[in-house]
């Protein structure tokens, strides 16, 4: 696995102290729709195998691959746009746990674990 980068660090830590704003005004500063890193409650970062930071936040998944931001939400097949915990397997799957449900991200895919959809 890489070393983190120190920017990654510095990021890092950017999100401790978002963190620490109240959760009203993180609501209204963020259109969910961009690929900027949201002023977010930020409640998981994870390096990759790959070396990409991935950040949990409670608008959206954030991946860093060093150069910029991709955001990952409902829109894009979350159960929920609120990420609590990204876990990567031995195959390099990203197990996603949101406030709704849990999905796995294989690359190209996200595939849900919904009760609606019988799994």
């Amino acid at each position: 696995m890489k070393a983190v980068p120190v920017f990654a660090m510095l990021l890092m830590l950017g999100f401790c102290t978002s963190c620490r704003q109240n959760q009203k005004d993180n609501l209204k500063s963020e259109d969910s729709s961009t690929s900027q890193v949201p002023n977010s409650m930020v409640w998981n970062v994870k390096q990759d195998r790959n070396g990409n930071i991935l950040i949990a936040s409670y608008k959206a998944v954030f991946r860093y691959d060093g150069k910029s931001f991709r955001n990952f939400t409902s829109k894009d097949g979350l159960p929920a746009n609120a990420v609590t915990t990204i876990i990567e397997d031995k195959t390099g799957k990203l197990w996603i746990g949101t406030t709704g449900e849990a999905c796995v991200y294989d690359g190209k895919n996200i595939t849900d674990f919904t009760s609606k959809k019988g799994h």
